[in-house]
């Protein structure tokens, strides 16, 4: 008998500690407490969602003021640009400092007004809708080649050998690549795509949206792209190119040529 009656005692001693470490454990979380206790959120959580991370375009610094370019394409640091104003030069510049140090010219008489660099490479669309590339070599354009004679697009990017470019009238987004020196369509990523600036890096495609100022982004994974949400809801860019995750783009309303990163 006194062995379960001691046995009863300690099963209610052990109920009742337990009752008391809820209730303690409960006023820790509660909303009423004011123990200054809260559970840190990392930057760019929403909180009551999904527990997604929510990144975003941010600002880091401007590397040129009064930049007045109408085209712009950066590889491997190197910045290519055409003035506004009907200029014809395709200057050329890189980064020193966190500033942009303006080189020269590649080309005086330059003919593209859609231009694109990658891997040491240039890509530009001529006034008559076909498509060019040449060798970044020297100061210069070298072995410069037609690759496709009836290019007309608003857009289009270069991605590692890798192009994706909309045709003027449609908003289906193509992909392609260069077999033999010749542009082969390879087919769409993208049926609508409403986009008024295209950039493409690493296997990830950028754009601003044609009517509104949301800057998005998509995986492109076996010839089709995931759309993977909002970078920026008011991106006020004109240009726009991507490369290593860094983001350059033109100010235009204070001429000014900036830099950024998503965090």
């Amino acid at each position: 008998m006194r062995i379960i009656k001691l046995t009863t005692q300690l099963i209610l001693l052990s109920l009742l500690c337990f009752a008391l470490s809820v209730t303690d454990a409960g006023a820790q979380f509660s909303r009423e407490d004011n123990s200054g206790f809260r559970i840190p959120l990392p930057m760019g959580m929403l909180t009551g969602g999904d527990g997604k991370k929510t990144v975003t375009l941010q600002l880091e610094t401007v590397l040129q003021e009064n930049f007045i370019g109408d085209q712009l394409a950066v590889d491997g640091y190197m910045f290519y640009w055409i003035n506004r104003g009907g200029s014809t030069t395709l200057r050329y510049g890189k980064l020193r400092a966190g500033q942009l140090d303006i080189g020269g010219y590649l080309d005086k008489n330059f003919s593209g007004h859609l231009i694109v660099a990658d891997q040491g490479k240039l890509y530009w669309v001529d006034a008559t809708g076909r498509l060019y590339q040449g060798d970044i070599e020297a100061g210069g354009l070298r072995n410069e080649k037609l690759v496709a004679e009836k290019f007309n697009v608003k857009l289009f990017a270069v991605d590692n050998g890798t192009l994706y470019w909309q045709e003027d009238g449609s908003n289906a987004l193509h992909t392609g690549m260069l077999v033999d020196g010749k542009l082969q369509d390879e087919g769409i990523v993208r049926d609508n795509l409403r986009a008024k600036l295209l950039a493409a890096d690493k296997g990830v495609l950028y754009w601003v949206e044609r009517n509104s100022r949301a800057l998005r982004h998509g995986q492109v994974t076996e010839g089709k792209m995931k759309e993977l949400g909002v970078l920026s809801s008011n991106f006020t860019g004109k240009l726009l190119a991507v490369e290593n995750a860094n983001f350059f783009w033109l100010e235009q309303r204070q001429e000014e040529l900036c830099y950024g990163r998503v965090r």
